[in-house]
């Protein structure tokens, strides 16, 4: 795959909050704890690490531009 398994398995949960985010319909916070993240501010720092936008920004209107 040309990833470590770490790398691999932080996208595909942050592949899923991103259909959820997309989706509307649940708060950040318990996206946040559906992807296993600790807090809903270490989902944010590592989804902005990834898209270069926040949760926020990619629901508001990000969700048909951003990918992973």
């Amino acid at each position: 795959m040309g990833i470590s398994p770490h790398r691999y398995v932080s996208r595909i949960r942050l592949e899923n909050a991103m259909a959820e985010l997309a989706a509307g319909k649940l708060p950040l916070a318990e996206i946040a704890l559906n992807a296993q993240f600790s807090s809903q501010a270490s989902f944010t720092r590592a989804f902005h690490r990834a898209t270069g936008m926040t949760p926020r920004e990619y629901r508001a209107d990000g969700a048909r531009v951003a990918t992973l």
